[in-house]
């Protein structure tokens, strides 16, 4: 077996409750109640991005996971710390042919949505 990980965010992963609470607030955008899969499905794209973005910041204080909604948590099982860096440099880590990478414009998104006024030059 092999994996690839792309556009790995090197923040903190969510703890379960902190999973949970997001959820909880985007499926109340989307007026769904949390857990019901059926409904997050029945939701056009737009109006989950829309949801995803009226719930920042649903996890008062990290300013990182308000660009970084979406992603792994820490289970205890599969994902076993909150740092996947500690994982890595622990040597804890499936041995499998690996690729892990990030697209050239990854964090536009981001810089654009927070810095959205013009920089000049002093």
């Amino acid at each position: 077996k092999r994996a690839v990980m792309m556009s790995i965010p090197f923040v903190d992963h969510k703890s379960p409750a902190q999973a949970l609470q997001l959820s909880a607030v985007v499926a109340g955008h989307l007026n769904c109640t949390a857990g019901n899969m059926t409904c997050f499905r029945a939701a056009e794209p737009h109006e989950v991005i829309k949801a995803q973005d009226h719930s920042q910041p649903s996890i008062p204080s990290d300013i990182p996971q308000e660009y970084v909604q979406w992603g792994p948590y820490v289970d205890g099982n599969i994902v076993k710390t909150a740092n996947l860096q500690d994982m890595f440099l622990q040597g804890k880590f499936q041995k499998k042919p690996f690729i892990i990478g990030t697209a050239t414009h990854d964090a536009f998104p981001i810089i654009y949505q927070s810095w959205n006024h013009n920089m000049t030059k002093p």
